[in-house]
């Protein structure tokens, strides 16, 4: 039968629950599934402009030049039951000054085949501050491809922190790769948490080029991989500037059989005062923890899983 709008939002409150998201449908600003806007509620400072296409949205969302905004912005796109091509294009525009928090629920229902991709540009004014969270449920009964590209721009003292977060359920077949060019005094931070399970191929790609004189990145990626599961990290970072400097930390933890972890570092420097530097491991869960879970009654599996989302929180 097929889901009326309400019920459809009402499901995507409920994978929001199943991740640990705490969000009731007045708080949502936006929400689609695919390319059916069930929700769009005007919000003062910004101007959005939403386009229906034959596989999901465009959208083009501008913050106003001093706008403070200090609630969250919830917009979520779903795929609650369409399966087949899906793609999202948004561009984020924001303006000298402006701050705000963002974030995005990536929702994928039960039972499909889906190809999606994310494709998100984000240009962030002089001295501006963004905070943007993209936070994943894939339903593990979902078949998935799953690409998310997101391009950052950062103007002179802008701050840009974004996390992606893939914990619960299944990540599928997923690739995410983050390009910013970071100017003058500026700051980009990415973060980049994953869960891979048995059949997921999961690969994480952060380029940080700092293109600004005292321009700071920070890229930091923790993967989990379990039984039967492929994850790789590649970590770029280009120092191009006077005194830029950019960090790239990478920790992969695997437990189980038939795992295979890739942990790939580029650092270039065009700049004899640039400093990049890298850290990286691939270990296991600790033993100790859990042992100490198990003998409080939890099977194996049950003490892993609470070890991986401490790890992953």
């Amino acid at each position: 039968m097929k889901l009326n709008l309400d019920s459809r939002i009402l499901q995507g409150i409920d994978f929001l629950h199943k991740v640990g998201v705490n969000i009731q449908p007045q708080d949502l600003a936006f929400f689609v599934d695919k390319n059916e806007i069930l929700h769009k509620k005007p919000l003062q400072g910004i101007k959005s402009e939403v386009i229906p296409t034959e596989f999901g949205i465009k959208m083009r969302t501008v913050i106003e030049p001093g706008v403070k905004i200090d609630y969250p912005v919830a917009l979520c796109f779903g795929n609650i039951s369409h399966g087949g091509e899906h793609i999202n294009e948004q561009e984020l525009i924001v303006g000298e000054g402006a701050e705000v928090k963002i974030y995005t629920f990536a929702l994928i229902g039960p039972g499909q085949t889906l190809h999606r991709k994310d494709l998100v540009t984000v240009r962030i004014g002089k001295n501006a501050k963004v905070e943007l969270y993209d936070i994943h449920y894939h339903d593990r009964s979902a078949d998935i491809n799953f690409y998310a590209e997101l391009n950052a721009y950062l103007d002179e003292g802008a701050y840009f922190y974004n996390l992606l977060k893939v914990t619960d359920q299944k990540s599928g077949k997923f690739r995410t790769k983050f390009y910013g060019e970071v100017g003058p005094r500026a700051v980009a931070v990415v973060e980049a948490k994953m869960k891979a399970t048995e059949g997921d191929d999961v690969v994480v790609e952060d380029i940080m080029k700092l293109v600004g004189e005292e321009a700071r990145g920070l890229s930091k990626s923790r993967i989990i991989a379990l039984d039967g599961a492929k994850a790789e990290f590649i970590g770029e970072a280009y120092g191009e500037a006077p005194n830029s400097r950019c960090h790239i930390d990478c920790a992969e933890v695997v437990k189980g059989e038939n795992v295979v972890l890739k942990n790939i570092p580029v650092l270039v420097s065009t700049n004899e005062t640039a400093k990049l530097t890298h850290e990286a491991s691939i270990g296991k869960i600790d033993k100790k923890q859990l042992e100490t879970l198990m003998a409080k009654g939890l099977t194996e599996d049950e003490a892993t899983e609470v070890v991986v989302q401490g790890m992953l929180r």
